[in-house]
């Protein structure tokens, strides 16, 4: 077939033919009319429908900051009774960070909140119902106890749900001797332990709920729910007994002290010993002196500290108790419940055999502060211990007798315990009178500028280099921290010196070894080689500060 070759003009032509037809089929009204009517649709409005003015609010409840929360509350508030069931909703999908700001707007509602909120205990899902109840404990209308009766009550597990449990554990424990068992079995075995997880996590919801359903109630304070709260303290869920515990010390009714007498054995101890606390029966004193043994005691320290004078003689007698733990704990209880009648007991008490619990002895008679403990204060200035010694110059700048002055002064020289000798002095009045004095009151007080002046430096060389030729332990260790503190070269060969002839040369060296002064290391290693004395360089934890050559 031949192709046919047109002419310019004529392409031009036709062109424009078709140009002319086109126009004239779009403008002309008569010929469009049916094919607009056929492919042009009807065009209708987008209707979306408004959200609901609760739900606005409500998501302003997640804001993170105060006064968008703030006013959202207020607004909602304002709505009246519309807003509550787009706010009990919303406690189905509330996340932590955002739920108590949810429950405190639910509270604002009062009493018009507690019907929809009730209504939430008949839904199956854990978490909406532990949050309602939540907020049902906020508000607290008598309306809700029986329901959280109820549902503290109820069973964790139901038939269906110990039937499947059972059955999981029959497959699991069947194929367990198994070495390799068929692509089936295994299937079983995998679907097993799926429902084992999926009953775990549900018994542990259901008693988060029945948990919060046993704080909620107490709460409300309404002994209609004791009988309840006392059978719950024997839950075999740890959290469901403890809040059952904590909740009926808040009914702060008696009849339940015997019960939780007995709970001190059980799950929700902790719990129980801050609800006998609450209810502050001398039923309880006996029973908690006992727990005392406890590795961390802290809650029966608080509840003994609340029963308070009742516990006073039974404490006294505490301080006599061979377990240590039993001894300090009770010096610590009786400080805090200031009764005078314990102070004869705890001055007894300062000879205790364990340096912490003279401590707490000295710090309990500190507390009392009566002045039958001044003159027995004074007799163990003199405690082997430096945390004691503290402890007791402490207590005797707060007794503030005068007595006092003279056997603190005379015990400046105390490199551990001087700081705490010159703050009571302080306290009691006195000023030094000798230039032994003098320095003595500076090196205490740590007075790093007026020890390092050179016009001082004569009189400091007259009473520390004495010290250092003394055989008194206490004095010749300050005067050895004083000089390393000040930081005179011409001091290193006293110091050096004082080996030859220190009680405790060996601690002396060990502390020469690890102040980074050339001349004292290459001096103690020098005496250790002669004497055959190992002495080793201690490595400072880093960031800690070590002591140093001129550092105080």
């Amino acid at each position: 077939m031949k192709s046919v070759k047109l002419s310019p003009v004529v392409v031009s032509a036709i062109a424009l033919l078709c140009a002319t037809i086109v126009y004239t089929i779009y403008t002309d009204p008569s010929l469009n009319q049916r094919t607009s009517e056929r492919t042009t649709p009807e065009v209708r409005p987008l209707t979306i429908p408004p959200e609901e003015p609760a739900l606005k609010k409500i998501k302003l409840l997640r804001n993170f900051k105060k006064h968008v929360r703030q006013k959202a509350i207020s607004e909602l508030t304002a709505m009246g009774e519309p807003a509550i069931e787009p706010l009990v909703s919303e406690l189905k999908r509330a996340k932590k960070y955002y739920l108590d700001t949810l429950i405190n707007t639910l509270s604002k509602f009062g009493a018009s909140a507690v019907e929809p909120l009730l209504a939430v205990l008949k839904e199956d899902d854990p978490r909406f119902r532990k949050n309602a109840i939540m907020a049902l404990g906020r508000l607290k209308d008598v309306r809700s106890v029986e329901p959280l009766i109820a549902v503290l009550e109820k069973k964790t597990q139901t038939r269906k749900s110990l039937r499947e449990e059972k059955q999981a554990r029959v497959v699991i424990k069947a194929e367990k001797g198994v070495a390799s068992p068929s692509k089936e079995k295994r299937e079983e075995i995998i679907k097993a332990y799926k429902t084992l997880g999926k009953l775990s996590r549900y018994q542990r919801q259901e008693s988060d709920v029945r948990a919060k359903a046993a704080q909620a109630l107490g709460f409300l304070k309404d002994t209609r729910a004791l009988a309840a709260l006392i059978a719950a303290l024997g839950d075999k869920e740890k959290n469901v007994a403890g809040n059952a515990a904590w909740a009926l010390g808040a009914l702060n009714d008696v009849r339940a002290v015997e019960p939780l007498i007995a709970a001190l054995d059980g799950l929700g101890k902790k719990q129980a010993i801050g609800a006998l606390g609450a209810l502050k029966d001398a039923r309880a004193i006996d029973p908690l002196i006992k727990n005392l043994q406890a590795w961390k005691p802290k809650s029966v320290i608080r509840a003994l500290t609340n029963i308070g004078p009742a516990a006073v003689e039974p404490l006294m007698v505490a301080l006599k108790h061979p377990y240590g733990g039993t001894r300090k704990h009770a010096a610590v209880i009786l400080g805090a419940i200031k009764d005078a009648r314990a102070v004869p007991a705890l001055i007894a008490a300062l000879s205790d055999r364990e340096h912490e619990n003279r401590k707490n002895v000295v710090n309990a008679l500190a507390a009392i502060n009566d002045p039958r403990a001044v003159a027995p204060l004074i007799a163990k200035l003199g405690d082997i211990d430096r945390y004691v010694r503290r402890s007791i110059a402490r207590a005797l700048g707060k007794l503030g007798n005068p007595s006092a002055i003279a056997p603190l002064s005379t015990r400046l020289a105390d490199w551990n315990a001087g700081k705490a000798n010159a703050a009571a002095l302080i306290k009691l009045g006195w000023v030094p009178q000798t230039e032994t004095e003098t320095i003595y009151f500076l090196i205490a007080q740590r007075q790093r500028d007026k020890m390092k002046d050179v016009a001082l430096w004569p009189a400091i060389k007259r009473v520390l280099y004495k010290d250092l030729k003394s055989f008194n332990r206490l004095k010749s260790w300050n005067a050895v921290n004083a000089l390393i503190s000040i930081g005179n070269d011409e001091a290193i060969p006293q110091l050096v010196a004082v080996l030859n002839h220190s009680i405790n040369s060996t601690s002396i060296a060990n502390l020469y070894l690890n102040l980074r002064n050339n001349r004292l290391s290459s001096a103690t290693r020098e005496w250790a080689r002669k004497k055959g004395i190992k002495i080793v360089y201690r490595q400072v934890p880093k960031g800690t500060r070590s002591k140093g050559w001129g550092r105080f």
